[in-house]
């Protein structure tokens, strides 16, 4: 699995390196395959104390989902520094963990299953998976009380909902190199001021963005097509849309914008529902 040349030499190269990682994913893991002798392959579990970390310690590819449960603070150190691909889920839920370090998850490069991050009461901070670069699941991040702050810089393709919501203190969430998403939703995150999305080119399904009351604008600069809706509704200090590139929407629903001032399609040509625009005030 040829992932770190991946990382280094294509991190840019969004087509090659996430084909690349996808292929990573490709045929069965059973931990006593003997095409699978050249790495460590271990099966997923469940983890609730700091105690069921020690079984992962340098795994390279896990069988199943990972998921951690551990009710108080920890990190995981560098039990899961050579994990490459897991092929199942990974979660971290209900868990007592303040941050997820950059350190956590160095090589992780692709997903089978969905990545979900929920309701964390502690957790400030995302900023590891720094070389993850495809999601076969969901990319779903919801019902963090204290989260300030998602970064997952080499995030490139999520062929499933990409999903923030219920964050109540989330203030910057950066995707800068995510290309294509089943969906985007993003809705009740009260403190959202940044948004970086700008590379996103495809949304295979709906683009929802609801009840985030300190955005100011949404801009994504690359994105060419929403297959489904375009739904904006109710971001009370939303200023500004603009799509420069967008050439195809389903029903484009912009509705109870209080101040939305600017709206910017140059390059629409096809809207297969309805347009409706309603008491944007501004």
């Amino acid at each position: 699995f040829e992932t770190q040349a991946c990382q280094i030499v294509a991190s840019n190269d969004t087509v090659g390196c996430t084909a690349a990682v996808l292929a990573v994913l490709e045929g069965t893991w059973a931990p006593d395959d003997a095409a699978n002798s050249a790495y460590k392959v271990c099966t997923g579990g469940e983890i609730d104390t700091v105690e069921k970390l020690a079984p992962f310690n340098d795994c390279e590819l896990i069988s199943g989902n990972l998921k951690f449960f551990i009710p108080v603070d920890f990190t995981v150190g560098s039990t899961f520094a050579k994990l490459i691909a897991v092929s199942g889920d990974v979660v971290v839920y209900n868990t007592g963990m303040k941050k997820l370090a950059a350190t956590s998850f160095p090589l992780l490069a692709a997903i089978g299953g969905s990545l979900q991050v929920a309701h964390n009461t502690e957790l400030l901070v995302i900023e590891s998976f720094g070389a993850l670069h495809a999601i076969r699941g969901l990319l779903d991040i919801n019902n963090n009380a204290k989260l300030l702050s998602v970064e997952l810089l080499e995030v490139q393709d999520v062929e499933g909902r990409v999903q923030l919501s219920v964050n109540a203190q989330l203030e910057i969430v950066s995707y800068p190199k995510l290309k294509a998403a089943g969906e985007v939703w993003l809705e009740n995150n009260n403190q959202l001021s940044v948004l970086a999305l700008s590379m996103l080119a495809e949304c295979d399904g709906q683009f929802y963005v609801k009840n985030n009351n300190m955005l100011y604008e949404l801009t994504t600069p690359e994105l060419v097509r929403i297959s489904k809706d375009l739904q904006v509704l109710n971001n009370q200090r939303l200023d500004h849309i603009v799509m420069p590139k967008l050439a195809l929407a389903g029903y484009i629903n912009i509705y109870q914008d209080y101040q939305l001032d600017f709206v910017s399609f140059p390059k629409l040509v096809v809207i297969e529902g309805n347009c409706h625009f309603q008491y944007n005030d501004a």
